[in-house]
């Protein structure tokens, strides 16, 4: 069996095994190969005519297994199968759950795990260990455009320019607000106090909001990855994001 996530393999590279709320298993495609992705294990069970869910793939194994190895970027070439939703880039879903990706060197003594073969091998480790520093970016949690709801209206939340495109009857998809004037836009009459608490992304907008689930506010969802929102910012930018102590 090919080993892709070698720190996938034992919980202790992950502080003591994944949360309850990240799943085990998900569904991922990759051209047109359907698979089974490990969250500890790291390797996708392809479930092809040719596999019939019996043959093991490391995430790259798997990229060039469905016709793309040309890209050599598994983490876009994979993606994961969300109910109701486009399907959303497997390295977007794992930052979601709060994992990231990194090269472990074969001969790093302090590393938790040693790579197999000595090649340089993706290790999965708590994203609060690479995340944590003076502040990041919202763009590098959210993707570029997500559904967004606030109270009953529903938007395209643009994270690179922190805006909102509103999907009302009167704008159509066609006027953009900052996420302040949306929230007013969408509460007329109410001042507002907010936009972090009053916008919400839409259940099954994200891997870490699923479908059936009640809208989720925007700043949970980044305190979900241990950060808050500073105020100051410039216009047209997204604010920086700094850990919650």
């Amino acid at each position: 069996m090919e080993q892709g996530f070698v720190g996938c393999r034992a919980s202790e590279a992950l502080k003591g095994g994944l949360s309850k709320t990240v799943p085990g298993e998900v569904a991922v495609e990759c051209g047109d190969k359907l698979g089974t992705f490990g969250m500890l294990s790291g390797l996708v069970r392809c479930h092809c005519p040719d596999c019939e869910g019996k043959k093991d793939w490391d995430v790259r194994g798997f990229e060039a297994h469905g016709g793309l190895a040309k890209n050599r970027k598994w983490k876009e070439s994979l993606r994961v199968v969300v109910e109701g939703s486009r399907p959303v880039q497997l390295g977007q879903y794992l930052e979601s759950c709060g994992l990231v990706t990194k090269r472990l060197p074969p001969q790093d003594a302090a590393a938790p795990l040693v790579a197999l073969s000595g090649s340089q091998l993706p290790v999965l480790v708590a994203a609060r260990a690479e995340k944590l520093q003076a502040s990041i970016s919202p763009t590098d949690l959210l993707p570029p455009e997500v559904e967004v709801v606030c109270a009953g209206v529903s938007g395209t939340f643009l994270t690179p320019t922190w805006s909102v495109r509103c999907n009302c009857s009167a704008c159509g998809g066609g006027k953009t607000w900052t996420p302040s004037k949306w929230e007013g836009h969408c509460k007329p009459g109410v001042r507002p106090s907010s936009y972090a608490r009053a916008i919400c992304i839409a259940p099954g907008a994200l891997p870490a909001v699923p479908l059936r689930t009640q809208p989720l506010p925007l700043r949970s969802f980044f305190r979900l990855h241990k950060y808050d929102l500073q105020s100051s910012r410039k216009a047209g930018q997204p604010p920086p994001l700094v850990p919650i102590k």
